[in-house]
């Protein structure tokens, strides 16, 4: 669910939704999962002897929604109308991989055949659907719209589904020696939850 999560700031103050076009203005689908249901899904499943060794489809339990839907479902979550739109044609992601590509076989630097590979992921996840709707495929119940009004409200560095505290008025309320400002609060609560 966290992955639009970058678009929200500028999304928050009226700016574009910008996802990758297909062709024709379409674009993939998917069902998110927070990570607490995904964390659930593992922890049920762990005893699961018809798990070991199977490849798993799993997602959360709003129906395939588009980047565009997506997107929609962010701005209204927020009390805004409808973003303005822009798709970027998945040719200019192909034309990135294809530029590393060449650069990285060229000049047999790592960086580059990093930055290749990351490049090809990206393309992955801007072209391929990832939906999961089959038979214990759909998991959990925390709903994308649920997931970004708190991120509206609370704000993006509030997570609901990772935080040490359950609310932004939790983490400003926190007292700790010599952290006096609330993005003091904030760093020390983001520092500890990437020690966890």
């Amino acid at each position: 669910m966290k992955l639009l999560l970058s678009q929200s700031p500028f999304l928050f103050q009226g700016g574009a939704f910008t996802y990758f076009d297909l062709g024709g203005g379409s674009c993939i689908k998917a069902n998110p999962i927070s990570e607490r249901d995904l964390a659930n899904a593992l922890v049920d499943t762990i005893a699961d002897p018809r798990r070991l060794n199977a490849v798993w489809q799993i997602g959360g339990p709003d129906g395939p929604l588009s980047k565009l839907e997506q997107g929609t479902l962010m701005a209204a979550a927020a009390g805004l109308p409808p973003p303005r739109l822009v798709g970027v044609p998945i040719g200019v992601l192909n034309g990135i991989v294809g530029a590393l590509e060449l650069l990285a076989s060229v000049l047999r630097l790592g960086a580059l055949e990093d930055a290749a590979e990351i490049a090809r992921i990206l393309r992955y996840y801007a072209s391929e659907d990832m939906v999961a709707v089959g038979k214990g495929e759909v998991y959990g119940s925390d709903s994308v719209v649920d997931f970004y009004k708190t991120v509206a409200r609370e704000g993006r560095e509030y997570d609901p589904y990772v935080a040490i505290f359950e609310s932004r008025s939790a983490v400003e309320g926190f007292a700790a020696p010599g952290v006096t400002t609330t993005a003091a609060k904030h760093e020390l609560v983001t520092s500890a939850r990437e020690e966890l």
